[in-house]
């Protein structure tokens, strides 16, 4: 629960779209934030979050947009 309270907060701090994708994972270096989002808006997230938030480290990842093949193209 506490994860989910800690992602809207994010979300509402930094008025951010709900269709990104957001996620808080733990690895050896502690908790990271991690939020994918389209490869045009990597750049200018990468400017306006801070790359820590509340003791948590933030990572914006981008997703290149893939186009859809349909099977007979393959």
């Amino acid at each position: 629960m506490k994860n989910k309270k800690a992602l809207k907060e994010f979300r509402e701090e930094f008025l951010l779209d709900e269709d990104y994708e957001y996620s808080i994972q733990q690895d050896d270096g502690g908790k990271t934030l991690d939020i994918i989002v389209p490869e045009g808006h990597a750049k200018f997230l990468r400017q306006k979050i801070p790359r820590r938030w509340r003791g948590i480290r933030t990572m914006i990842i981008s997703r290149k947009r893939r186009f859809k093949m349909d099977e007979d193209e393959i």
